[in-house]
């Protein structure tokens, strides 16, 4: 039977309806099991977003260092974003910079992600940094003129830098260290950590100057009864240490009240110089202390025990031998330290270690993660 020219209309018409029926249905489903992952997923994404920032850069500070991500969007956008003035015309990611910023997040934030829901418990070190030669170097006293074997003057550590420079490292922060410890996450190629220890005047005088002049972060170990007063020799002030806080390149620890030979100390002592040292400089400065130095290097499990209640995510040793890399840690309570002395050591061997995808492309080769980790 033949339809009319209206029936045929109609029926047009009718399936027409159906199929949008059907498509509303399709498109409010996802819209509702899309809000539901939004919902569930919602505090996992929000911890997870400081690792987003730091891989695409997105954290950017006035100082060129603190760029320590291996990673950059393209050349044209990070050198007018590192302006501090992007001009009009930048063009937004399309065509090849869309391929490259697919490639990108392929490449590097996709494995970063992964590497970061796969942190190992605390204090433990993931394998994957083992695999790295990350050098964490101490200094002491920086003066005009020596007094002792572990002083460097002015122009000695200026020396130091310009090596580091000259030499293609990447000064990070200890912040990024122990990230790196962590998760197992790379490092610019030739990293570097630059540590001072003791809170002497000479590290607002010569070594902060320094530190802005090439963009290098540092941290500064500080025990609290020294700041502003003259115990044996110069002291930071307060003032002094609280404008060095604010700025981005700086870390503070801990390196306790008095600077004893902790392994000699009662609980009750032990508590005070551990964990009181901590809140003091939390409440002077206004910021979390998270990192912790043993004064001389000196610790045994049972300080361990209380560094690690006391809610450190790191704590740095010292050796009167030869130094070794972070890596190398029994633990993040114990890192390993060289004396600058070693300097020329450990930029030789300086090395970010392995990325994810590079494991994962040895591993499907290989059928396992085995292997030893190659400095090139």
């Amino acid at each position: 039977m033949k339809l009319s020219s209206w029936a045929k209309v109609q029926a047009l018409q009718k399936e027409s309806v159906i199929r949008w029926v059907h498509r509303f249905r399709k498109v409010s489903v996802l819209l509702i099991w899309t809000s539901l992952f939004t919902i569930l997923a919602s505090p996992l994404l929000l911890k997870l977003l400081p690792i987003f920032q730091q891989t695409l850069g997105q954290a950017r500070s006035p100082h060129p260092s603190l760029e320590t991500s291996p990673f950059s969007l393209s050349p044209k956008v990070d050198q007018a974003i590192a302006s501090g003035s992007p001009p009009a015309e930048m063009p937004l990611a399309c065509g090849t910079e869309l391929n490259a910023s697919t490639s990108l997040l392929s490449e590097t934030v996709l494995p970063q992600l992964k590497a970061y829901l796969s942190t190992v418990p605390a204090p433990n070190i993931h394998p994957r940094a083992r695999l790295a030669k990350v050098p964490v170097m101490m200094y002491h006293d920086v003066l005009p003129e020596k007094e002792v074997f572990f002083d460097i003057t002015p122009e000695e550590f200026e020396g130091d830098l310009q090596r580091i420079q000259q030499s293609g490292l990447t000064p990070v922060s200890l912040d990024h260290l122990v990230n790196h410890l962590k998760t197992g996450i790379p490092l610019p190629p030739k990293p570097i950590v630059l540590t001072f220890d003791d809170g002497y005047s000479g590290h607002y005088e010569h070594v902060y100057p320094l530190l802005k002049k090439y963009g290098y972060p540092a941290t500064f170990a500080i025990y609290t009864s020294k700041v502003g007063k003259k115990l044996g020799r110069s002291s930071l002030t307060w003032a002094q240490l609280e404008e060095m806080a604010k700025d981005p390149l700086v870390t503070i620890a801990s390196h306790t009240l008095t600077h004893p030979d902790l392994t000699l100390q009662s609980a009750e002592l032990l508590d005070q110089e551990i964990i009181t040292s901590k809140q003091t400089l939390e409440k002077a400065l206004n910021l979390p202390i998270q990192h912790f130095v043993y004064p001389e290097g000196k610790f045994d499990e049972r300080v361990e025990a209380i560094v690690e209640k006391a809610g450190y995510t790191s704590a740095l040793i010292m050796r009167n031998d030869d130094g070794k890399f972070a890596g190398e840690s029994d633990n993040l309570l114990t890192v390993e330290r060289f004396g600058f002395s070693e300097l020329d050591e450990a930029i030789a061997q300086a090395y970010g270690g392995v990325s994810v995808a590079q494991l994962e492309r040895s591993a499907k080769s290989s059928g396992s993660y085995g292997g030893e980790a190659r400095n090139p």
